[in-house]
């Protein structure tokens, strides 16, 4: 092998090996030819496919771009038909609201001239009717009153009680020629007057026990001296004073608490505390003093 290739390298070839050679190089090159003439072809097929490849690729893009501009378009158009819907929307809601509002404020003013209407006349009817009551007290007054001057009613069996309060004593009377069927017998003791010590009184109460006898009741706070309890023996140092002229059997925590003093350029309606010792009654008072 070795010296084939010797030879070969440094032996010129003869002629039938050159041409056995040369057929093989010839068979090479066409081979050669014929595959790169392939490869070509395969190429040149590779470059239209991807040319077609391209050209749909652009086609596809020019679409969608397409696409996406008519449904751009088609928003848009939505949108503005949609926004024009919602202003005559808007606008319909405020007509609407306005209207209702006319409506109610139409509605309110007409109940306010009711109601004024209907105030007016129940005003109305109450006046009349108060005019019409006012009347019938009056009128039923007056025939009362004639009816009790015509039976001479007056007051009997006067008894003065003892003295519940400052200066004040209790009255009881007996309203007398009452008819056994009279109604308005309280009515009567309410209009008749009892004298007290030459004054006029109407009884502060009646009392009604049945038929023929009503039963009245006066505090007569007038020329009662029996009555009048007053405060003695001042005690600067406590603010204190004695109770004086104290009915028998009278509530001394009432005539304390209701008699009045006068101190010290100062009026009290009465004591401020009263507590008892040695069987009288004292009332006592609490004074600012800078002294203390």
């Amino acid at each position: 092998m070795v010296y084939q290739t010797y030879m070969h390298m440094y032996c010129p070839p003869d002629p039938a090996t050159r041409d056995a050679t040369r057929l093989e190089w010839d068979k090479e090159k066409t081979q050669h030819g014929i595959i790169q003439h392939e490869w070509q072809r395969k190429s040149q097929e590779q470059a239209e496919k991807e040319e077609g490849w391209k050209r749909e690729t652009q086609r596809h893009e020019r679409e969608m771009e397409g696409r996406i501009y008519e449904e751009y378009k088609r928003q848009e158009m939505v949108r503005r038909e949609w926004a024009g819907e919602t202003k005559s929307h808007e606008r319909e809601v405020e007509q609407r609201v306005h209207e209702e509002y006319k409506r109610q404020d139409k509605v309110r003013q007409e109940w306010a001239r009711e109601t004024e209407r209907h105030v007016r006349e129940f005003e109305e009817m109450r006046s009349h009717e108060r005019q019409e009551w006012e009347r019938e007290v009056e009128e039923r007054g007056r025939r009362e009153e004639e009816e009790r001057q015509k039976l001479h009613m007056y007051w009997g069996h006067v008894e003065a009680h003892t003295c519940n309060t400052y200066a004040t004593r209790e009255y009881t009377a007996q309203l007398m020629n009452l008819p056994t069927a009279w109604k308005n017998r309280v009515e009567a003791c309410k209009a008749t007057s009892l004298e007290v010590h030459g004054i006029s009184h109407l009884p502060t109460t009646c009392e009604d026990r049945g038929p023929g006898v009503v039963i009245g009741r006066w505090e007569i706070n007038q020329q009662e001296p029996d009555c009048t309890t007053f405060w003695d023996s001042y005690d600067d140092k406590y603010i204190t004073h004695k109770l004086m002229n104290l009915p028998e059997h009278s509530d001394w925590k009432e005539f304390c608490a209701t008699t009045p003093a006068h101190f010290n350029n100062m009026q009290f309606p009465g004591a401020q505390e009263c507590f008892t010792s040695a069987w009288r009654v004292y009332g006592q008072w609490e004074m600012d003093d800078r002294n203390c």
